[in-house]
């Protein structure tokens, strides 16, 4: 899986924000351990950071996550109804 951005579209957004955390779901609701633990260390030392949701954002790999997530969920409910 490989992200979307333009090499240009990533130099303005750390051009515009000194620390940039690229996570899953955002600080208020991360979804996964590695991103709610980033956003954690980054908020109890006070360092001001910017976050990008990579699983809404269209430039993330969230598409392909998304749908590989959504393939194994059809085939786990199709297989259990015994559609597979």
């Amino acid at each position: 899986m490989s992200f979307n951005w333009t090499p240009e579209e990533l130099q303005a957004i750390v051009d515009e924000h000194s620390i940039v955390l690229f996570m899953k779901g955002t600080p208020e609701e991360p979804r996964c351990g590695f991103s709610n633990r980033a956003a954690q260390v980054l908020q109890q030392v006070g360092v001001p950071f910017s976050s990008i949701n990579i699983l809404t954002d269209p430039r993330g790999f969230s598409n392909n996550a998304t749908n590989l997530h959504s393939r194994r969920t059809d085939w786990w409910f199709g297989h259990r109804s015994g559609n597979v």
